[in-house]
């Protein structure tokens, strides 16, 4: 909990900072630079956190399928 606290203080200090710079270049760029660090955060989320795949069930051997279709 605390380096996560740490990085949201930074970012309380550092996001309206920035904000203020691009809002001065562009009205619009602090938007899409938040677009893009939501689109980063996706992807990194993507490759760090993988989503278990299903695991292709065994085929019976030949002589095991021929007990089960004979009971």
């Amino acid at each position: 909990m605390g380096l996560e606290n740490s990085f949201m203080s930074l970012g309380r200090v550092f996001g309206p900072l920035w904000a203020g710079m691009a809002y001065d270049i562009n009205m619009t760029l602090p938007f899409w630079s938040g677009a893009i660090m939501q689109g980063i955060a996706l992807l990194a989320s993507f490759r760090y956190l993988k989503i278990p795949q299903a695991q292709p069930q065994a085929q019976p051997s030949a002589p095991e399928a021929a007990m089960i279709s004979s009971e």
